[in-house]
């Protein structure tokens, strides 16, 4: 129900004394404290919004608990000290709708009622606050509770995906599979059960649909919202633009899916304003100017102030100055709060039924909630999570949660506060410019203002001067300490046996200079952020941005400096330093790095945190058949008082028929002397039995270089054309390999998992290596120590596991459609050799081995392809 464009009243700016009196007597009206209507984290944020909104009407739609304690709140829109815009189309049965009455009277105007009488009617309650949200008046209490649902009913949602179903009517090549039919059912019960599922959809099992369906029939039984998150952004715009329209016509019923983005690929229309003059210019490097330009020229014109909404990607360093960033936000007191284009995101996505995330802002959102901070989270409140993906989730949440520190993010905040090519560009010059041109109440307040100014400009060139000094001298202490070579990139962990090092005493020394060059200009900047929030708060408006910019450098800058203490006081339990130094061109660069070891324990705390239900879902979760590993890995295993599902459901795909795989017996195992030699003999020759279409994957891109070069003469003999990774950006690379069947291409890295290339285009996949994870990585190399302390095997139960699942999707490349044909070739016969090949071959059910020479190999692949 909408209620666009109606106007809440106030009181009136001046209180009469019946107002004053009626103010007094409200307290004791229905709800009286706020306290006990509120959580503490959602009154705080309340107050803070209405403060930053300079006192004026702010209007929140709230979400209760189940015990109608208010814990989430999401600001929809504001207003003067008489009025704002009524906006309750997002609000849902057990919501709240709630304003603040500046005046401190909270009795109800007569637009107060009318729209409280509308939203009670469909459970929404509605509150009036003052502006320190120490006092409500429940207008209309929410009613409490969801709604009895019916549950779902596995056996309808099955038969919708069958031969005679709904889905077959709307989707003219619509083939059922008896796979999909299970995995949708099961989805329903775990939504039904409120459990944790863990669920393996081989390759055209078709999975994407079989948890869609339940997940939106879910979602409109019970007013319900729920979260799909993925890895890549292809499978997000394929479930926009593909699935879910097929969902909703086979449904016939509709229902809102929004794509959420992270705040980043939003433009911030108040930095565009700073930049759209003359005067902005002066936050540019010359080079910059005419791009900019162009930015700001399409945020007029844009839809959706989107990066995705761009013709063109804009380089780093401009999108920085316009991007949306959350610690820089005004939000209520921003002018463009109305008109944000991120806001305005969140706005829409209140109203959704399905969110399509990724699983970094997925997890963004759960390390808010999991603070406490529900009033501050994201996304709006989601009752049920689908993990698509998930054999990466390990890997994001420990991305997610690590902590750094280098030299090119340092000179980055320095250079938002001062350019370094020209010192009278940047943040701070064009302040101390502004300055020049206003009044303040007294002269000091400018002189001060212009002398901290001077302070911070100066600060900065000594700050920058040192830290070149001291990351160089870190440089020069680490690379004959630990290792390195000119073109290499090394990681190297810091152990506490290491930090009796006298050469670790070097650097601690180095790290404690460079917080003292941090501190140069951040003291007189935390100063002049001091004084731009109190003239804020006196009503300088304009100096709003310069405060929310230059605070969020200060904040930045302060992180830096908690981080370097932690690096120099040492890893805690759970937990892994290391340094990253990398020698290019005769250039260095170091940074620091934090990285938690147990995502089970970070799962604990987010995700199954959630009282919803929970599914994941990947092709590739098991390990010789079973799934103990993810179970371990994410926690699963250890988790109480939580029902867990677990299923396969088998690729129906004739993968006899349509695919072969063989491991070469007859050259030299990786690391042993002519490896590459013969591994370059071996490429060259099943390359030409498959006449191209062949992508070969790599697990280090010097042995990818190095078989590329050795091939090239060969290959233009024979007339096989070759791409590498690396040659051209990701995308241009895989739309020229589909695009020519004759095509070869060498990769590694992420080309092992998420690309589709159906047809004759990819007929061969060749894995030079098993994708073992760098025992020296110092991630893997904590683990292993840990796993040793246990009395555990960190080879067999960690390393093996992880090459298993990799493994698996890189022959996963191969078979993505019915009609496809192709020949998988693993060039590692340690897969033969070794006792732990069996756990790798038992993973490809289906699919039995073949044993040979590249000889033999060639003639079959022949064979196989018709060639």
């Amino acid at each position: 129900m909408s209620f666009n464009g109606l106007l809440c009243t106030g009181s009136g700016k001046y209180l009469s004394d019946y107002e004053r009196g009626l103010r007094d007597v409200v307290i004791k009206g229905p709800g009286g404290r706020c306290e006990e209507r509120f959580s503490t984290e959602t009154q705080v944020f309340v107050r803070r919004e209405i403060a930053d909104c300079a006192g004026n009407e702010v209007f929140f739609i709230g979400r209760t608990d189940g015990e109608g304690l208010v814990v989430e709140v999401l600001p929809m829109a504001r207003g003067d000290l008489d009025s704002v815009p009524a906006i309750t189309e997002s609000a849902g049965l057990g919501d709240v709708v709630i304003h603040n009455h500046p005046t401190g009277i909270l009795a109800p105007s007569k637009a107060d009622l009318s729209i409280a009488s509308a939203v009670g009617g469909n459970g929404v309650g509605f509150y009036i606050v003052d502006n320190e949200v120490m006092r409500v008046y429940a207008v209309v209490e929410p009613q409490q509770g969801r709604e009895m649902v019916e549950p779902l009913n596995p056996e309808e949602i099955s038969d919708l995906l069958d031969s005679g179903g709904a889905l077959a009517a709307v989707h003219p090549n619509y083939e059922p599979r008896l796979s999909q039919c299970r995995m949708a059912a099961d989805v329903a019960r775990i939504f039904d059960s409120r459990a944790v599922g863990v669920l393996e959809a081989g390759t055209g099992t078709g999975k994407s649909l079989a948890y869609l369906i339940p997940a939106v029939l879910w979602a409109l039984k019970g007013k319900r919202r729920v979260v799909i998150s993925t890895r890549t952004i292809n499978l997000q715009e394929q479930h926009l633009r593909q699935d879910l329209p097929v969902v909703q016509k086979a449904l016939g019923k509709p229902f809102k899916a929004v794509l959420v983005k992270g705040r980043a690929n939003y433009l911030c229309l108040r930095k565009r304003d700073l930049l759209d003059n003359e005067s902005g210019e002066i936050l540019l490097d010359f080079d910059d100017v005419l791009e900019v330009r162009e930015l700001i020229e399409w945020s007029r014109v844009t839809s959706d102030g989107t990066l995705s909404d761009l013709s063109f990607i804009p380089g780093d360093a401009n999108w920085n100055l316009l991007k949306a960033e959350s610690d820089s936000c005004l939000r209520a007191r921003c002018p463009h709060f109305s008109d944000c284009f991120f806001y305005r995101s969140r706005i829409d996505a209140a109203s959704a039924q399905i969110l399509l995330v990724n699983h970094h802002i997925l997890f963004a959102d759960l390390a808010v909630r999991s603070g406490g901070h529900e009033a501050a989270a994201i996304m709006p409140h989601y009752d049920a999570v689908v993990l698509d993906e998930a054999h990466n989730l390990e890997s994001v949440a420990l991305s997610y949660f690590e902590g750094s520190v280098g030299k090119w993010g340092l000179m980055g905040q320095l250079g938002r506060l001062v350019s370094r090519r020209k010192q009278d560009r940047g943040l701070v010059p064009f302040l101390a410019r502004r300055i020049g041109g206003m009044r303040f109440p007294s002269a000091g307040k400018k002189d001060k203002l212009q002398e901290l100014a001077r302070s911070i400009t100066s600060g900065v060139a000594e700050a920058r001067s040192r830290m070149d000094r001291i990351f160089d001298d870190l440089a020069g202490v680490m690379i004959p300490w630990l290792g390195g070579a000119e073109g290499t990139g090394s990681r190297w962990r810091v152990p506490p046996a290491l930090r009796k090092d006298a050469e670790w005493k070097k650097v601690e020394q180095l790290l404690e200079k460079l917080g003292a060059a941090i501190s140069v200009p951040l003291i007189p900047l935390r100063k002049l952020n001091r004084v731009l929030r109190g003239l804020v708060d006196d009503g300088f408006d304009d100096l709003a941005g310069f405060w929310g910019d230059i605070g969020a450098v200060a904040s930045r800058l302060d992180a830096s400096l908690d981080f370097i203490t932690r690096v120099r006081e040492g890893e805690e339990d759970g937990e892994v330093c290391w340094v990253d130094v990398r020698v290019r061109k005769g250039r260095s660069s170091v940074s620091f790095h934090l990285t938690p070891l147990d995502a089970a324990q970070i799962m604990e705390q987010t995700l199954f945190s959630l009282d919803g239900p929970v599914v994941m879902t990947s092709a590739t979760l098991t390990v010789g058949g079973t799934f103990d590993f993810v179970n371990e890995k994410l926690g699963i295993g250890s988790l109480q008082d939580r029902e867990v599902f677990e299923e396969i459901y088998p690729s129906p795909f004739d993968m006899s028929a349509q695919m072969r795989l063989a491991v070469l017996d007859d050259i030299a195992e990786p690391g042993r002397e002519g490896y590459v030699r013969e591994l370059t003999r071996a490429v060259l020759d099943l390359v030409n039995a498959s006449g191209g279409g062949a992508l070969v994957l790599f697990t280090s891109y010097r042995t990818m270089d190095a078989v590329f070069e050795g091939c090239g003469d060969e290959f233009s003999r024979r007339g096989i054309h070759a791409l590498r990774q690396g040659e051209s950006p990701r995308t241009v690379l895989l739309d020229r390999f589909r695009s020519d069947p004759d095509l070869t291409l060498f990769a590694t890295d992420s080309f092992w998992e998420g690309i589709d290339v159906v047809g004759h285009s990819l007929r061969s996949v060749i894995i030079t290596r098993l994708p073992f994870p760098v025992p020296t990585d110092p991630v893997m190399e904590a683990r292993s120590e840990a796993l040793v302390r246990e009395g555990r095997d960190p080879f067999m139960e960690d390393s093996v596991p992880r090459a298993v699942i990799r493994l698996r999707q890189g022959v996963g490349r191969l078979i993505r459609h019915k009609s496809d044909r192709g020949f998988a070739v693993i060039c590692d016969a340690r897969l033969l050799r070794r006792s732990y090949g069996r756990i790798f071959l038992r993973s490809f059910p289906g699919t039995e081995a073949e044993r040979g020479s590249v000889a033999g190999t060639a003639v079959s692949i022949r064979d196989f392809l018709d060639i």
